[in-house]
């Protein structure tokens, strides 16, 4: 389960029922991932920690929220990093993969398994950024305590003027969904 907040950190809904509020640009309530207008938007772009920093509750909790996502009828293409590293990018494109998703996924892999590009090929910061740009909604999903790359594109997606979500799990895999940085209950 996914606890969906404000902008302000105060809880914004439970199994659907969503309250008075601040609204985004689009209509919608941010961070709602319940609401059935959650994502009026093509491009999704789904990022975080790699295999290693995850539990097994926490992967699944994960994996659930992704299929969560991508599951909207709205959501037409999903973004992600192919981390060579595994974790949420490979499991967000696996999960895009399945035909009866209905979702085309766009993968920026990084060319070099370096942050900076060297010799033309692109590293992971451009890579980043890529995926900043392109998406129209971006969600960071985090064991709880745990920042990654994601988090820095993440960052990149917010001064863009991108809508951004954070989504932080606990060690039993429970996740809480935050529109900034920092918040949580």
């Amino acid at each position: 389960m996914v606890k969906c907040l404000n902008y302000d950190g105060s809880p914004k809904c439970h199994d659907c029922e969503v309250g008075d509020g601040p609204k985004n640009q689009h209509g919608t309530i941010p961070g709602c991932f319940n609401n059935s207008k959650i994502v009026d938007y093509l491009k999704v772009a789904i990022v975080g920690s790699e295999e290693k920093k995850w539990n097994e509750y926490q992967k699944v909790g994960a994996k659930s929220f992704i299929r969560t996502i991508l599951s909207n009828d709205n959501v037409k293409v999903m973004i992600s990093g192919d981390c060579p590293n595994g974790g949420v990018d490979k499991w967000a494109e696996s999960i895009a993969g399945d035909p009866s998703c209905g979702v085309t996924a766009l993968i920026y892999s990084p060319e070099i398994n370096r942050w900076k590009d060297k010799g033309g090929e692109m590293g992971f910061r451009t890579r980043n950024l890529k995926i900043a740009r392109n998406c129209d909604i971006l969600y960071d999903l985090e064991p709880k305590g745990k920042r990654s790359g994601g988090t820095w594109t993440a960052e990149q997606a917010e001064k863009m003027g991108k809508d951004v979500y954070y989504v932080f799990f606990d060690k039993d895999g429970h996740g809480v969904a935050t529109p900034k940085l920092g918040k949580s209950i």
